[in-house]
């Protein structure tokens, strides 16, 4: 996966049943993301609109709170994994493999 590859275009990587680059669960997550970040900023501005006709009721007060953990969560998520799978890469080489040495 040299020049050709980028020579040919990311589409042509997936269309010929490759995984292109931002294929797979991670793509889930970022777009799962940026959802719940448009949600959570439309509750923020519903807020803010509220307030103008004065204290607005509870619920729109604390309704940007379960977008915000959710943000909370998947952008955790999308921080850790790739490093978790990185140093469980660099773990199983110092223990010999994920066979540990099995299959030497």
């Amino acid at each position: 996966m040299g020049a050709e590859f980028f020579a040919q275009g990311a589409n042509a990587a997936t269309a010929a049943g490759g995984k292109g680059p931002g294929a797979g669960p991670g793509r889930r997550m970022r777009t799962a993301h940026r959802w719940i970040a448009t949600f959570f900023l439309l509750t923020v501005a519903a807020n803010f609109a509220a307030r103008i006709f004065g204290e607005p009721a509870p619920w729109i007060t604390y309704a940007p709170l379960p977008p915000l953990l959710l943000l909370m969560g998947t952008g955790l998520v999308m921080l850790v994994v790739p490093g978790a799978g990185a140093w469980r890469g660099r773990w199983l080489w110092r223990k010999g493999g994920a066979n540990d040495g099995a299959c030497r």
